[in-house]
């Protein structure tokens, strides 16, 4: 418990309202044994009904108090909780967030957290009071008769037993509920996902019956899970009761021998309430609380993992080097002692056919894909915080995403807008028809726009927020022809940092911007300047020309 709590201070004032107010439960139960000595006496019932009157809204105040206090201390560790958990999120790489799936993630921030809160804490606070509880009330019987407090004792003693020998098969039941839960958001996340294939190849009954399946599983162990923890709370109700029963008769026997008078047996049986109840409630807190255990074990080892620390790199970026670098992706190599140095102010373009390391090149060397023979300023950048890199680096991928907020925010990045630098920003990418609809507030699922408008707005975010190195993969793609070719010459022509840019849609003129060209081929990797890349790139081209022409001659005369 003292794990998870971050504000201290709030944590004991809630305890000590949890303590103030079981006191109070003792008075009470003195005050009705009080009460029947008074019964014959109207002047001192008289008082005693103001001081039961006076009580019980001393009693109303301290419990208003207390339960708001609980409710004030869970709603804020819940709050705690989350900022921890994405926090230690935003702590990891890009390649060590991607381990994780999704929907693990989303089930962690909800059904994970909620379990800690509801649960383990709430059962925590409870089992504070029910202890409370019990002391003040033994304390007050012992006093009275130890005969009564050592019969209770034995009997808890005997339940708490009964309830430890569960401990193993609660956790275990739990972790099963938990592993099921998982499978049914994946399966969940799948449907969701794969909708448009599931409907394309009419998969709806199978699909149908998998969600069921899953469902119906969640839903057996979710059930064997609660019945055992109810079997065993309807076991611990019987123990109260024989408590209970075993407690009255033992007092009435004591009574009949003359060895305590009515009114201390009436006060010892509503004092006893404070012990006996809390038995019953204390063990159910007590299975809960062995149940969510491996919850709260789960959330600690993820936000706690220890993180190593890292460099910062407080200098620009002047230039990035692949240094003997072998990369294997899949059991495929992508790279075999592959050298090669990328300097500032440079612009490089980034050919070959799909699949064959490009995307990988530019993961490496923004640090996405962490490698020890990827280095930045001599630095290798495994080694350092990725916000070195990424503070320096605008980095447009080929299948860009919306965050939540208007259009204006996707583009600003929530920052101050400067409306004659957006609007400048938006003519450059074109997207002159989305001024009117830069304060529409976006979802990524319903938003109305088509995928080169989504493209460009990813072009007018980076541009807005330029930085000293632009990498560009396959920034143009979903573009038509037209429009790559102006807004790549336009970003070319005017952006006077380093860009590495990968484009299958190639224009001649663009070409001859470029500084360098690094062209991945089935025998290796080559780096070539743009006037040798457009000599290669036409000599050929001209013998599929010479093809087609001979191809020509040869075909029969059809008229």
């Amino acid at each position: 418990m003292h794990k998870l709590i971050k504000n201290k201070a709030l944590y004991y004032l809630t305890i000590a309202s949890i303590l103030a107010f079981s006191m109070l439960d003792l008075f009470k139960s003195i005050l009705f044994g009080r009460f029947f000595n008074t019964l014959e006496n109207k002047n001192t019932l008289s008082q005693m009904v103001k001081w039961i009157v006076a009580f019980v809204i001393l009693m109303f105040f301290v419990e208003t108090i207390m339960k708001g206090l609980m409710v004030y201390f869970k709603y804020s560790l819940r709050e705690r909780l989350s900022q921890d958990l994405y926090e230690s999120w935003l702590a990891l790489s890009p390649d060590e967030f991607q381990k994780t799936d999704t929907s693990a993630r989303i089930n962690k921030q909800t059904n994970e957290i909620n379990t800690i809160i509801d649960q383990y804490v709430t059962s925590k606070l409870n089992i504070y009071r029910y202890g409370f509880l019990f002391l003040i009330g033994s304390l007050y019987i012992g006093t009275n008769s130890w005969i009564l407090l050592l019969f209770i004792y034995i009997c808890a003693l005997s339940l708490s037993l009964f309830n430890r020998t569960f401990k193993t098969r609660l956790e275990s039941n739990q972790k099963e509920v938990l592993s099921h839960q998982k499978q049914w958001i994946g399966v969940l996340k799948g449907f969701c996902t794969n909708f448009l294939t599931i409907k394309d190849y009419d998969l709806d009954t199978k699909y149908s019956s998998r969600l069921q399946n899953q469902n119906k599983l969640l839903s057996k162990v979710t059930i064997h899970s609660e019945w055992l923890k109810q079997w065993v709370l309807a076991i611990n109700d019987l123990g109260v009761n024989i408590i209970f029963f075993g407690e009255s008769l033992i007092g009435f026997y004591m009574i009949n021998q003359n060895l305590i008078s009515l009114s201390v047996f009436m006060t010892i049986i509503q004092a006893s309430n404070m012990v006996i109840n809390p038995i019953g409630w204390y063990m159910e807190m007590y299975n809960n609380v062995q149940s969510s255990s491996v919850v709260v074990d789960g959330y600690l080892k993820e936000v706690q993992k220890r993180k190593h620390q890292k460099k910062l790199l407080n200098e620009p970026i002047q230039s990035f080097l692949l240094k003997d670098l072998v990369f294997k992706r899949k059991e495929k190599t992508i790279f075999d002692h592959f050298t090669l140095q990328l300097q500032k102010g440079k612009k490089y373009l980034v050919v070959g056919e799909s699949g064959c390391g490009k995307s990988t090149l530019l993961g490496l060397l923004s640090g996405t894909i962490p490698h020890p023979h990827i280095y930045a300023n001599n630095i290798p950048t495994n080694a350092l915080e990725h916000s070195s890199i990424a503070k320096q680096l605008t980095y447009l991928r080929q299948s860009p995403d919306l965050l939540p907020g208007t259009l204006e925010e996707n583009i600003t990045l929530w920052q101050t807008a400067d409306s004659n630098k957006l609007n400048r920003v938006l003519d450059q990418v074109h997207l002159n028809s989305l001024k009117s609809r830069l304060h529409e507030s976006v979802q990524e699922d319903s938003l109305e726009i088509s995928g080169g408008e989504l493209q460009r707005i990813s072009l007018a975010r980076g541009l807005y927020n330029i930085k000293d190195w632009l990498f560009l993969d396959e920034a143009f793609s979903a573009l038509d022809e037209e429009n790559a070719k102006q807004i790549e010459y336009d970003i070319l022509k005017n952006y006077k940092g380093s860009i590495i840019s990968i484009s299958h849609k190639l224009f001649d003129e663009n070409i001859m911007l470029f500084d360098e060209v690094i062209e991945f081929t089935k025998q290796g990797v080559n780096v070539l300047s743009s006037l040798e890349y457009l000599q290669k790139r036409k000599n050929s081209l001209h013998p599929i020309k010479n093809q087609i022409s001979n191809n020509e001659s040869v075909l029969p005369d059809k008229r």
